[in-house]
């Protein structure tokens, strides 16, 4: 008897485990992660799992949401290769995302669009292998140069780029909670220009964070 023979014997669940739906190489070719944060395979394409109950829940929580918690737990589970989700490249992140929709769902998927200068609303179908295709195509060029300086650059990771999304955020809602307040004209201008200028050092930041 053989060792396989043996094996669904002695588990004959086996069968229904999740099985890796395609294999990719993601856009960074693994460049930018720090040690320990992804295992890179001999043939540099990781194993894409359709997603579990529990992971289509997570995506359903608004809380894990806004928080980046839930893009990062499900990407660990349907991509296991990758260890620490909150060290990925940004550019690697719609990719990673877009596999585990068409592991999942398959390779269309149905959105629900208003037809420009109308009220008619419409299905559109996308055709996800296409915008995959896209954007594992594309180049990444982490360095350029300006007069005589060479500056190598390096993309945020999806925790940095969640960290900014979300005081981009809070600082946009606080804005929004001064112009429904009854202060008066003078009030309001100088808590938009506090609320300016924090946007402004945001953006800077996350300038300066893709400077290597």
């Amino acid at each position: 008897m053989s060792n396989e023979q043996i094996e669904q014997q002695s588990n004959p669940l086996k069968k229904y485990y999740r099985q890796p739906k395609q294999f990719i190489k993601l856009p960074s070719d693994y460049r930018f992660y720090v040690e320990g944060s992804v295992e890179v395979p001999q043939s540099r394409e990781v194993a894409v799992y359709p997603m579990t109950a529990k992971d289509e829940m997570m995506f359903k929580t608004p809380d894990a949401l806004m928080n980046g918690e839930a893009t990062v737990q499900v990407i660990q589970s349907c991509i296991p290769q990758i260890k620490n989700a909150w060290a990925m490249p940004s550019i690697d992140c719609d990719a990673a995302l877009i596999a585990i929709r068409m592991a999942t769902y398959g390779n269309k998927m149905t959105v629900p669009i208003t037809v420009p200068g109308t009220k008619i609303e419409k299905d559109l179908e996308l055709d996800l292998q296409e915008s995959l295709g896209g954007i594992l195509n594309a180049q990444y060029n982490d360095t350029f140069f300006y007069e005589n300086m060479e500056i190598k650059t390096k993309p945020l990771t999806y925790k940095e780029f969640t960290q900014s999304a979300i005081q981009t955020f809070e600082q946009q809602r606080i804005q929004k909670i001064i112009d429904d307040t009854k202060m008066n004209d003078e009030e309001k201008v100088k808590q938009f220009q506090i609320t300016f200028k924090k946007l402004t050092e945001l953006s800077v930041g996350m300038v300066a964070n893709t400077i290597q």
